[in-house]
């Protein structure tokens, strides 16, 4: 009798699939990034034309003033490295990561909806 050894993969840097906003004054554990510059990406304002790279939601119960805002991990990592991309390559246009950016959005999106229909 044999035995089959089966190798198995194991992702030991796995990251949540939400990161908190950090407090004031702290930085994003993962990217290093200050509040203000993950507020930046992720509300809609003047510096992003009014359109955020980056996904986020705000948990807040009805009624309350206050909620906890979460940042899409995934959406966070594929915008900053599409920005990396663009350094290392500066013939690529930022128009088209931008394009590629929303639609892998929309890809975590449709992924999204669909855990939460399933949860329903």
């Amino acid at each position: 009798m044999t035995t089959n050894h089966i190798k198995h993969d194991i992702d030991t840097t796995a990251r949540p699939e939400w990161l908190r906003l950090p407090k004031s004054g702290e930085r994003c554990a993962l990217t290093g990034l200050s509040r203000s510059a993950l507020n930046e990406l992720i509300l809609p304002n003047y510096v992003n034309n009014f359109d955020p790279p980056v996904k986020s939601v705000s948990l807040r119960k009805p009624g309350q003033v206050r909620g906890v805002r979460l940042i899409h991990t995934a959406s966070l990592l594929l915008y900053l490295e599409s920005l990396a991309r663009v350094e290392s390559d500066p013939s690529q246009s930022p128009a088209a990561d931008s394009s590629k950016i929303r639609m892998a959005d929309s890809k975590c999106e449709v992924h999204l909806n669909k855990e939460r229909s399933e949860h329903l």
